[in-house]
């Protein structure tokens, strides 16, 4: 703890009182002279030691099916991890310098890189955090820092690892924890909190998980939760009864603008959520319970225009839907609906009890046309 503290505060006045002087190489360097001209190493704090030199020839690797099956659900993990960890860092830095990342050439690059370190028995290759954060806080700005390091590497390797013997390891981690802890943006994390109290809970889920069991579990306890909560908002919508905004023909929810206009007989209800299998019996016991509780309603109109999707399913339920209004003496009319959720309803023969669904009748002519067909 003593030499991480000592190292730590040098890091951190070079920073601060010197920033051309290359801190990292500084400590490097005065923690090898530190370890070689003392007695530390053999007192208990720990060396890098003995590090093997030269490159790997490259082999064809010896992989039979067995070994697939064995190592597929780690590929899976290792995976979703060194994608994430990439393009996190790719956007994060795309923000900061002001270029574009593309996700799909990170997962090109990764998979090719990947494919060439098989046949030279190497690790698995991602994006680094702390490599990149380390790149960025000594000042690399392009890949020919990455060319660089990657020649100075394979000198090292071949020649000089011997003067590697004496580093402490805890250099390692003070290099990675000085460079890393800008990362930790407190601003931002007490903005998600004000905004949406929910992420912040999988942030912190995240975080946990990657504090206590590790980053890969870290990683898919987040990806995990995500899941669920969009699961959960998917499958307990909101549903809206919209009134018409005055002098307009937008119509809006009414529980906020209660000074909207209503139509006699008519509710108009909007589910703002995809229509898919995962909600379509809430939208319908939702509706029918509207209806129930409100026994003046003659006509019900769906507004689908924020229903980007709609599934078999869906389908099916809102002809159940218009079967149980019907028995109820309501009317069921769709209208707004999108170009491939229009598609969706001709296909499974939803227009043929609920009416065709068009751009030439927008929301209110769908609504004026059921409180004039009632008038008559």
């Amino acid at each position: 703890l003593g030499l991480a503290a000592l190292f730590m505060g040098i890091l951190f006045l070079i920073e601060w009182k010197a920033r051309r002087i290359p801190g990292p190489l500084v400590v490097v360097v005065l923690s090898i002279l530190v370890m070689t001209l003392t007695d530390l190493h053999e007192r208990g704090v720990e060396i890098i030691g003995d590090i093997p030199p030269g490159l790997a020839m490259p082999q064809v690797p010896d992989v039979v099916a067995s070994d697939v099956r064995a190592l597929l659900p780690l590929v899976l993990g290792l995976f979703i991890v060194s994608f994430v960890e990439s393009t996190s860092m790719g956007r994060m830095f795309q923000h900061k310098y002001g270029y574009k990342m593309d996700p799909e050439q990170e997962l090109v690059a990764l998979g090719s890189t990947n494919i060439v370190v098989g046949f030279f028995q190497g690790f698995p290759v991602s994006g680094s955090f702390s490599r990149t954060l380390l790149n960025d806080h000594i000042g690399a700005r392009t890949q020919l820092s990455g060319l660089m390091v990657s020649v100075i590497v394979i000198v090292v390797v071949m020649f000089f690892t011997d003067a590697f013997y004496y580093m402490p390891e805890v250099v390692l981690a003070v290099l990675i924890i000085v460079a890393v802890y800008k990362l930790v943006d407190f601003r931002t994390h007490h903005r998600i909190r004000m905004l949406s109290p929910m992420e912040f809970y999988i942030t912190m889920c995240s975080l946990g998980g990657v504090l206590v069991f590790g980053v890969l579990q870290g990683v898919l306890i987040g990806v995990i939760i995500s899941f669920l909560v969009v699961n959960y908002r998917i499958s307990s919508p909101h549903i809206a009864v919209l009134g018409r905004v005055p002098g307009t023909d937008h119509f809006t929810d009414i529980k906020r603008h209660p000074d909207n206009e209503t139509f006699p007989g008519v509710m108009v209800v909007r589910v703002d959520a995809p229509l898919i299998f995962a909600n379509s019996h809430v939208v319908k016991d939702t509706v029918i319970e509207m209806v129930d509780t409100e026994p003046s309603v003659h006509s019900v109109v769906m507004d689908l225009q924020t229903s980007p999707m709609l599934d078999i399913t869906a389908a099916e339920m809102l002809v159940e839907l218009d079967e149980a209004l019907e028995e109820r003496g309501v009317d069921l009319r769709l209208a707004e609906a999108i170009g491939d959720v229009q598609d969706m309803l001709l296909a499974a023969g939803v227009t043929k009890v609920t009416g065709p669904v068009d751009h030439e009748h927008d929301l209110q002519d769908v609504v004026l046309g059921v409180s004039d067909e009632r008038a008559e």
